[in-house]
């Protein structure tokens, strides 16, 4: 059976081409440039200036993606009051309206600094290999993967797994943090031999990686939930923004895909036998130009999920270039 069946799809998303949030006054470019340039801008429509720029510093492992610029916009995404750091918002809380802990709900103009570079495709994914071992009906079907593979839960992690982004206000020359927006997925994904010397930022910027999150009970009932699936384009867009970014500083990449998979409460518990369609499959790539470009699958099941794994991150021999672009 394909494992990408179109009339799978959930009722609770369906794919609309096009750019994912817009706001209004405002516009993003992203540059075809070199070392010197950013990989985005946020304009203002009316006078066509410069409000933010997407930065990323490979050598600064503690943040992934720096969005700094001196216009009102950085002005309005926090104050830094007296005695105060930056506004700070948590991933995991994309669908909370209000504050909570300390922590501020995501604006609009938050939400369009990672969702508006995203642009996606209607087509979905193309299939990859079929799951080549068989298992046991009773058997869990989390160990559908190879020993070459590692997966790692971040559940215990967090100091080392935790992402950040932050919107720095340049006024005056003196750049001042205003917002910082910090993202932990629930899995990570990678070959044995790239987990050795390498922190989590490295392996994010140069390696093939796979990113996941599993169906919390604050994300609704399904991987189709909004809630889910804007957690897993805001990740996908700002590790694909830090990849392209590491690349115009010269830093040698694996690949530029990102890959980000949602998977169902309590996944790696289910027997073969119970191993339903329940899972989506994202791939995030930049393309300048354009911005980050998205695709998705259909509904598939654990197995069909962890076969994309594999393929990701074992592409064939003399397949394996920078710029492999695994299910265009």
């Amino acid at each position: 059976m394909d494992w990408f069946e179109p009339n799978q799809r959930s009722h609770g998303f369906e794919p609309q081409p096009g750019y994912w949030e817009t706001l209004p006054r405002y516009r993003l470019t992203f540059p075809a440039g070199g070392v010197d340039e950013p990989v985005a801008q946020l304009r203002g429509v009316q006078h066509d200036d410069v409000q933010m720029e997407y930065w990323t510093n490979s050598y600064d492992g503690d943040v992934m993606l720096y969005i700094a610029g001196d216009g009102h916009f950085a002005a309005q995404l926090g104050d830094c009051a007296f005695l105060a750091g930056p506004t700070r918002s948590v991933l995991s809380e994309l669908n909370r309206s209000e504050a909570r802990g300390g922590r501020a709900a995501l604006t609009d103009r938050a939400r369009y600094l990672l969702l508006g570079p995203v642009f996606l495709r209607p087509e979905a994914i193309a299939a990859p290999p079929c799951p080549e071992r068989e298992l046991h009906p009773n058997a869990f079907v989390a160990n559908g993967l190879p020993a070459t593979i590692r997966r790692v839960d971040t559940e215990h992690r967090a100091e080392t797994t935790t992402l950040a982004v932050e919107a720095l206000r340049t006024a005056s020359g003196r750049p001042r943090r205003v917002w910082r927006l910090t993202a932990r997925p629930d899995y990570l994904w990678l070959r044995e031999v790239d987990a050795r010397d390498a922190t989590f930022y490295d392996i994010l910027r140069e390696k093939r990686a796979v990113l996941g999150y599993e169906l919390s009970a604050d994300h609704g009932a399904s991987v189709d939930s909004t809630a889910s699936v804007e957690q897993a384009a805001m990740l996908g867009s700002i590790v694909a923004l830090a990849k392209a970014g590491a690349i115009r500083e010269e830093v040698p990449a694996q690949t530029l895909a990102v890959v980000v998979v949602l998977v169902p409460k309590d996944w790696a518990s289910v027997p073969t036998r119970q191993d339903e369609g329940s899972c989506r499959v994202w791939t995030f790539r930049y393309m300048p130009g354009v911005g980050v470009e998205a695709k998705t699958s259909g509904l598939c099941t654990i197995r069909q999920t962890l076969a994309c794994i594999e393929s990701f991150l074992q592409p064939p021999p003399g397949d394996a270039n920078a710029q492999h672009w695994p299910w265009a």
